[in-house]
This record gives C-alpha cells, structure tokens and sequence, in this order.
C-alpha cells in the first residue's frame, strides 16, 4: 500500500498541500517554491522523494540538498518507512552529495539518527 518514488514537476501541487501549515517543512516549501523539484546541484536544489499511500496521498516527503542536510517531513508513518525514504533519497541524490545533518519532523529526525549517527557529531 505505501510505496516510495523521485517527485516530478506534477508532483508540486501536491507536496505543497502536504506542508501547508507543516512547521517542520518551512525549507523544503520554499526551496520547492524557489527552485522546483528538479535537482541541478545549485543553491536551494534537493532531490526530493515522497512516500505514498495507495499511489496517492503524500505522507512523507524527504529532500536531500546541495548543503548536504537531509530535510524530512512526515506523519503517522512507520519507522520502516521512513528508512526506506530516508535511503531511497540517498541513493537517488547526485555522485558526490556528503549526507552533513537532518531537519525536521523531530520524531523522524531523532530516529534517522539511530542509523546514521555520524551525522549527529
């Protein structure tokens, strides 16, 4: 039922409903707004992926910028799940792209870094 894949430019409308009024999505609304959701390296770019149910709703959105942060919003998903994004989005982001901190939902912050602890130096 819940699947993980790359945001496209179709995908705008729907990430942006998705942190409307999300206190722990303020820099991956604007970054979006700023510069889309095509990851050309620059300034403000991520590779953004999304958790999905049923193919539709959004439940959790995760971006990996060029800063390096890993910026994670997300609600009522499971640990397994957020793993599952957390690395999908690694994986997808450009060669080269250091993994240097999270911000975020604090509850999925705090439980990214149980498995990526070098992050929390």
């Amino acid at each position: 039922m819940f699947s993980v894949r790359k945001l496209t430019e179709t995908d705008i409308a729907g990430a942006l409903r998705f942190f409307g009024g999300r206190h722990d999505a303020f820099f991956a609304h604007s970054n979006i707004l700023e510069k889309g959701l095509k990851d050309t390296g620059a300034v403000f770019c991520a590779t953004y992926l999304g958790l999905f149910y049923k193919e539709k709703q959004i439940k959790a959105i995760a971006a990996h910028c060029w800063n390096g942060n890993l910026l994670i919003s997300a609600e009522n998903v499971e640990t397994n799940q957020l793993l599952e994004l957390a690395r999908s989005t690694l994986r997808e982001s450009p060669e080269g792209r250091t993994l240097n901190g999270f911000l975020g939902t604090e509850w999925a912050v705090k439980e990214l870094l149980n498995v990526f602890p070098a992050t929390a130096d």
